[in-house]
């Protein structure tokens, strides 16, 4: 197995509205777009903004889909010796530990 030159990855994977934001009504404001890389979100006048990224994973994504996508080929790779890492950051509440356990 060959290994790549070092590279860091990242990747956003927008998490779905809880039960309690749906139920006050909350709405969804950020998707992933559909080249699968970038993020939009309303921008301060309202117009669409565009973030880029490796990869972009939208609400509707399953915890399967991200980790074969993004931690299974680098689990791949320790176990052929080399040495990797899965880093989740963000805002308390928003579903790292979940995710990161699945």
């Amino acid at each position: 197995m060959e290994m790549q030159a070092s590279r860091v990855k990242v990747a956003v994977r927008i998490r779905p509205l809880s039960s309690k934001e749906s139920q006050q009504g909350a709405s969804k404001v950020v998707s992933a777009a559909r080249k699968a890389q970038d993020i939009v979100l309303p921008g301060r006048d309202g117009e669409l903004v565009s973030h880029g990224f490796d990869q972009a994973f939208d609400s509707n994504v399953s915890q399967g889909s991200v980790y074969e996508q993004m931690a299974k080929p680098l689990m791949d790779h320790v176990m052929a010796g080399f040495n990797a890492t899965v880093l989740a950051y963000g805002q308390t509440g928003s579903g790292k530990t979940f995710t990161m356990g699945m």
